[in-house]
């Protein structure tokens, strides 16, 4: 199967076909919206099919679901501190903050993993959505299938 893709400047979107997108990316808060504006901007472009017409290795693509940090639509609170089964039982936070161990260009500045506070790292709002609102508000996956 061919993979379906849409590039802005830094960020591509829709490889592998993916149902849902969740962009984390930039230095600091201006980044991270120009970051959450170009998802948006890319959701669009992926499911319009007379822009894809212009790429030659892509044909149209409907993500299901677009969630972007601290967005204040459509609000969600993960659960950061649930076990998973799939790390060893170790929780999401665990393993993001293992995760931001490793990005060494983040260590020098005031940016952490928390789960609490204004910049807490496991708020979202749903941006898009082809499948309709949350009712549970925990689960990326809700009516994806």
């Amino acid at each position: 199967m061919r993979k379906k893709a849409v590039e802005l400047p830094g960020v591509t979107l829709g490889e592998g076909m993916p149902k849902v997108c969740v962009p984390v990316m930039g230095a600091d808060a201006r980044a991270l919206r120009a970051a959450a504006d170009a998802a948006q901007a890319a959701v669009a472009l992926a499911a319009d099919a007379s822009y894809q017409k212009k790429m030659a290795h892509s044909e149209p693509w409907q993500i299901k679901k677009l969630y972007i940090h601290l967005y204040e639509q459509n609000p969600v609170k993960m659960d950061w501190r649930k076990p998973l089964a799939a790390f060893d039982g170790r929780t999401a936070f665990d393993v993001a903050c293992r995760a931001f161990a490793c990005h060494v260009s983040q260590q020098k500045t005031d940016y952490h993993v928390e789960d609490f506070g204004p910049y807490d790292n496991s708020r979202f709002g749903l941006a898009f959505s082809a499948v309709g609102e949350d009712a549970r508000k925990d689960d990326f996956f809700e009516h994806v299938e």
